[in-house]
Parts: C-alpha cells; sequence; structure tokens
C-alpha cells in the first residue's frame, strides 16, 4: 500500500481492519461486500465522500 498523509489513522489500522472484514468474509462463504454508507466506507477504505 502506497503511504498517505492525509488517513485519519495509520495505514497499519486501515490493513487490520480489511484483513478483519476478509476473515469475516471467508467465514460466512461471501466473496463480495457492497457498502454504500460513508461511514463505512470511511471506516474500510479511510476515503471520505462528500
Amino acid at each position: 500500500m502506497h503511504h498517505r498523509d492525509d488517513l485519519a489513522f495509520p495505514m497499519e489500522e486501515y490493513q487490520r481492519r480489511l484483513r478483519e472484514l476478509r476473515q469475516r468474509m471467508e467465514a460466512q462463504g461471501l466473496e463480495v461486500v457492497i457498502t454504500t454508507t460513508p461511514e463505512n466506507i470511511c471506516y474500510i477504505s479511510g476515503f471520505e465522500s462528500v
């Protein structure tokens, strides 16, 4: 992953969140997760939409 200075948390925190999401997806047999709320998008990726 690339270094970013505009994240609310360290990159390691986002990596942990993504790893946990992938583990939960695997445990439930999911291949895709669709998230549409700004809060959830930001939680997983750090991207803040308008």
